[in-house]
């Protein structure tokens, strides 16, 4: 049996030239979505008071429920999210107690809900995101943009 050992070069991002930078962002387009990357917000809805049943961001669909009625959810956005959120935003429109408002609040919410949630996707997607986890990952490449 003969053993061969073989060497080659790999490079940081920076040292790629444009092409195989390219090449190396194409091939990892995904690597910031192929885990629950949802969960966190999917969670704090859960916080609230919303259950969030199913969503899509492509099709700008988003299914939820309350798990606690609609003046508790209101009650826990406004002691824990901050005046800024959109989510702050939305029930401060909203007089419970009139009727027939809790149906409107929970969509509005939910479309809250689909619109941070399409942000973090875009942004997880971006080249900027995708730099950086090469970057905090320490990943090497080949010439051709292989990761190594």
């Amino acid at each position: 049996m003969e053993a061969i050992s073989l060497n080659y070069v790999v490079y940081t991002f920076d040292e790629l030239p444009d092409d195989a930078k390219e090449s190396a962002l194409e091939k990892l387009c995904d690597s910031n979505v192929d885990y629950e990357w949802w969960e966190y917000t999917v969670d704090d809805a859960k916080e609230i008071g919303i259950k969030i049943s199913e969503f899509d961001i492509d099709h700008g669909t988003i299914k939820g429920e309350y798990y606690d009625d609609a003046v508790d959810v209101k009650k826990a956005i406004m002691k824990s999210h901050g005046k800024t959120c959109d989510t702050y935003q939305t029930v401060l429109e909203y007089d419970l107690r009139k009727n027939d408002v809790e149906d409107d609040l929970l969509y509005s919410l939910l479309q809250d809900y689909l619109s941070m949630l399409r942000k973090e996707y875009e942004y997880l997607t971006s080249e900027q995101a995708i730099i950086e986890t090469i970057e905090a990952n320490d990943y090497t490449f080949d010439i051709n943009g292989n990761i190594a």
